[in-house]
């Protein structure tokens, strides 16, 4: 009796730690999304494009968060603002660009330098 009260003991510990080994291998990790971006030369400035495994996700003509049409005045510009777009989808928030954003990444607006 105490013999298989010792065998019923071990399986049952064999089995909780089973479980949890399997309850932390299915817990998904944040993994990298294969993001990334392409700045576009367009005809009075520049854009950029994202791309997610390999498929265009977000084409972006003009400065977001921005009144009117107004490409952005340099490539490394638009670049910097793909990035921060890129970031926030990976960290699977909304990827809106505000004002205060364009501010701190130093983007430069139509008439201001």
């Amino acid at each position: 009796m105490e013999k298989n009260m010792k065998i019923t003991t071990l399986c049952l510990f064999i089995g909780l730690a089973l479980s949890a080994l399997l309850l932390f291998k299915s817990k998904k990790k944040e993994v990298a999304l294969p993001l990334y971006s392409k700045t576009i030369k367009l005809e009075r400035g520049y854009g950029y494009q994202i791309f997610m495994n390999g498929k265009l996700l977000v084409h972006q003509e003009f400065i977001p968060a921005v009144a009117g049409k107004i490409q952005f005045q340099s490539e490394k510009d638009a670049e910097k603002v793909a990035n921060r777009v890129i970031q926030k989808i990976q960290r699977k928030i909304a990827p809106d660009i505000t004002l205060q954003e364009l501010k701190e990444l130093d983007i430069v607006l139509l008439g201001q330098q």
